[in-house]
């Protein structure tokens, strides 16, 4: 079924999945599910704990209005790139999708933890 860039892509496969009976692909499907939400409200929880050591003078002194600047910033990054990739993994593979942003996440994790003090000094 051909169809235009404005028109939308319609599936039954939703439908199909939903009438198979229960099996081990569904509890695998279930698990990994919980694994990544539970992974995602950790790594937000530890970055909002860490909001309040980031502004101590022993340790990166930063203001206030930064921390907050940068929990933002994350947050409106994180919906966008939830958006970028859930589109590009509908046209280019969900697989493949996967791979390319565990590969951006490692890389940006890595070069997180690879950065020296903070500012001008």
């Amino acid at each position: 079924m051909a169809t235009t860039e404005s028109e939308p892509i319609s599936s039954l496969i939703p439908a199909r999945v939903d009438r198979l009976r229960w099996s081990p692909f569904h509890t695998r499907m279930v698990i990994a599910l919980g694994v990544a939400w539970v992974l995602d409200g950790l790594e937000i929880t530890v970055a909002s704990d860490v909001a309040d050591i980031l502004e101590k003078k022993n340790t990166l002194d930063i203001s206030t209005r930064a921390v907050g600047d940068i929990a933002s910033v994350y947050l409106i990054c994180e919906v966008e790139g939830a958006l970028v990739f859930g589109r590009l993994s509908d046209r280019l593979g969900r697989r493949r999708l996967l791979l390319v942003t565990l590969g951006v996440y490692l890389i940006g994790s890595g070069l997180t933890a690879a950065t020296f003090g903070h500012g001008g000094g």
